[in-house]
């Protein structure tokens, strides 16, 4: 068990035990400045997409509407997006849940903006408190570090920008925080909450990836002593996952979601041996820039344990948080419009930050500690903080993209077309739109999903839109380069604006082997007269079809 925090013959007091409770609380100024700068942003952006949409907020990705169409369905006592038949395409166990009770409401769609924004919040407080325990101090210089720290970890997490994706990384992301901060108690001998402890067991049902931050924070309990403690969270994890797994299986699904076959099937075959793919993680994470932060945050921390070879509570923090950074490294994924990392940043850059400036402050003076921390989080800031500041910058853009693609297509098949769609976008289309959604990517039909991996031609997009009465396509042209022959192609639809976060400025309409093409040509022009302004739907044969702005603005 570890039950000191020694290096070199040396014993370290806790800061907050010598100052008292007093030194706990946060002050006033400092959660309005951490806070209030979160929320400040959030509504500057708001604002931003509000007007640039008129008056309508979407989010940045067609993603969070496949768990609002899910969680539609949640609350009609069905699991899928379509209500005759079962699927799961969300990639989260817990989020579509958290989304069911107000999900048919007119508040149900701005849920996840809500719940995202208050994990905001949330986030700042926890940063606040664990930074006056660990770095106390009333003056102004010290609470100036504080909130510099907590500002940093907020950013590079892209909070802003996660909080506008409108899915769960927000959650995961306080479940990170919370784990981190219960395994820094632990470090200082306090006594494992509950919130800590339900943490544990919840947050992989959030996303699986906080398996590894179970795990760790687990360990931690049992490092400490706390070994039944970290036998019930270690189980209570497992359990959650094996129970959510065992409710697809009875539904006739894979164990895993939809979205993480996927995902996987984009990997590497599963025959790799264990030392091949820790190589091919290593090539993929050095090959990014989120892969290369995370490898060099994780090696400090493993250099942090080395200078303290090992010993104390401190430098096992140390080590299990470069623990779960290098899971990650080895198997988890990067991109998504930078969704996949900021969870494993804020653990390594909350428990690294308090490590190594509370270390400091037991040894020199504050004004040097400030230094340092100034001086690590401005060079750290140049790598971590540049892709959520061109995110941020990116949001209005994003949003509109998804207005005048996703949206559009939700409203061509829920208000001109009268039977259901196949798609490869499958969020807004199936959203609030009781007609049946085919995907063609799998998401929402493992069927496709097996159909089209490996791929075997294009005999079977035929076969399954004919085997749902299914007359009407739209998706990206890019990614079916094959089509069935009876497939007819109608028209192309295009962004007005920069292409941010769909896979491509342009969508095709085709009409399938049971369609009616001259019908559905019909309606394309009369849709047409209704897009906003810019969007341009050019129907084939036609030199330049004119855009929606020559009738009338959405």
């Amino acid at each position: 068990m570890i039950s000191s925090d020694e290096h070199q013959g040396e014993t370290y007091e806790v800061p907050h035990r010598v100052e008292g409770k007093a030194s706990c609380r946060i002050t006033v100024i400092e959660v309005v400045l951490v806070a209030g700068a979160y929320l400040a942003c959030c509504i500057v952006v708001l604002v931003a997409i509000l007007r640039l949409i008129q008056g309508k907020m979407v989010y940045t990705l067609d993603d969070p509407y496949i768990h609002l169409a899910v969680a539609e369905e949640i609350a009609h006592g069905h699991y899928g997006v379509n209500p005759d038949e079962v699927s799961s395409p969300a990639s989260s166990a817990l989020w579509p849940v958290l989304l069911a009770p107000l999900a048919r409401t007119q508040i149900g769609e701005l849920m996840p903006l809500i719940i995202n924004a208050a994990c905001g919040v949330l986030t700042a407080l926890i940063l606040l408190r664990r930074l006056q325990r660990e770095l106390p101090g009333r003056h102004g210089g010290m609470s100036a570090l504080r909130i510099l720290i907590a500002l940093f970890v907020i950013g590079a997490s892209n909070f802003v920008a996660l909080t506008f994706c409108g899915m769960e990384h927000c959650l995961q992301i306080l479940a990170a925080i919370v784990v981190t901060d219960g395994i820094l108690g632990l470090v200082n001998g306090e006594r494992p909450g509950k919130v800590f402890l339900a943490t544990l067991i919840l947050g992989p049902l959030v996303r699986y990836e906080n398996l590894a931050l179970s795990g760790i924070g687990c360990l931690m309990l049992g490092g400490r002593g706390y070994w039944k403690h970290a036998l019930v969270c270690g189980l209570g994890a497992v359990a959650g996952l094996a129970a959510f797994s065992g409710f697809l299986v009875s539904l006739g699904l894979s164990p895993l979601p939809s979205s993480v076959l996927v995902k996987s099937s984009n990997s590497s075959s599963g025959a790799l041996s264990l030392m091949e793919r820790l190589k091919e993680g290593l090539d993929y994470s050095a090959n990014c820039m989120e892969g290369l932060n995370l490898m060099i945050l994780s090696s400090l921390l493993l250099i942090y344990s080395i200078m303290k070879f090992f010993k104390g509570p401190r430098a096992w923090c140390a080590t299990i948080l470069f623990m779960a950074g290098f899971a990650h490294v080895m198997v988890g994924h990067y991109g998504g419009q930078g969704r996949y990392v900021p969870y494993i940043y804020a653990a390594l850059l909350f428990g690294g930050c308090i490590l190594l400036f509370s270390s400091m402050l037991r040894r020199f003076h504050w004004m040097a500690t400030a230094v340092v921390a100034s001086v690590v989080m401005t060079f750290g800031g140049l790598s971590l903080l540049r892709e959520p500041v061109r995110s941020i910058a990116d949001l209005p853009t994003a949003s509109n993209n998804i207005y005048e693609q996703q949206y559009q297509m939700h409203r061509f098949v829920t208000d001109y077309h009268d039977g259901g769609v196949a798609v490869n976008d499958l969020g807004w289309v199936s959203f609030r739109n009781e007609k049946h959604v085919l995907d063609l990517w799998g998401l929402a039909s493992f069927e496709a999903f097996q159909a089209r991996v490996p791929w075997r031609g294009p005999e079977w997009m035929e076969e399954m839109a004919s085997s749902k009465h299914i007359q009407l396509a739209i998706i990206y042209h890019d990614w079916f380069t094959e089509r069935p022959k009876s497939w007819v192609k109608l028209a192309e639809m295009k962004l007005s604006r920069r292409c941010v976060t769909p896979s491509s400025n342009t969508v095709s309409f085709y009409s399938t082997g049971t369609g009616n093409p001259e019908l559905l040509r019909e309606r394309l022009v009369a849709f047409r007269s209704s897009l906003p302004p810019g969007v341009n739907l050019t129907l084939i044969g036609e030199s330049e079809a004119p855009m929606g702005s020559a009738t009338r603005s959405n």
